[in-house]
């Protein structure tokens, strides 16, 4: 057997049992119940938590001020902010370019 057919074999197996839990699952009421407030509890509380995490680490990392695009202006017309080093619109490169919220 290859790798590729035994990767394909694990995977069938894996659904299989995936599959054959869940049916389980569905079929108890208290093992329903369980689920679903742990789906209850994923989707209200851990995914915005984790989602409000990336945002603010993103925004960490990004280290720049937000850039409010002109209405009309384009694509072109918006540069690229960072704090020391920024691309302005015509493409030229300007250290110490910082483009502030009142600009």
């Amino acid at each position: 057997m290859t790798h590729a057919h035994a990767e394909k074999a694990a995977n069938l197996l894996i659904g299989a049992a995936i599959a054959g839990a869940a049916c389980y699952v569905l079929k108890t009421p208290s093992l329903r119940r369980a689920a679903w407030r742990l789906a209850v509890t994923g989707l209200t509380g851990t995914v915005p938590a984790w989602f409000r995490q990336e945002v603010e680490q993103g925004w960490r990392e990004s280290g720049g001020t937000p850039t409010v695009a002109r209405p009309g202006a384009g694509a072109a017309a918006t540069p690229s902010v960072s704090r020391a080093f920024a691309i302005t619109p015509a493409g030229s490169a300007q250290p110490g370019f910082h483009q502030g919220a009142g600009a």
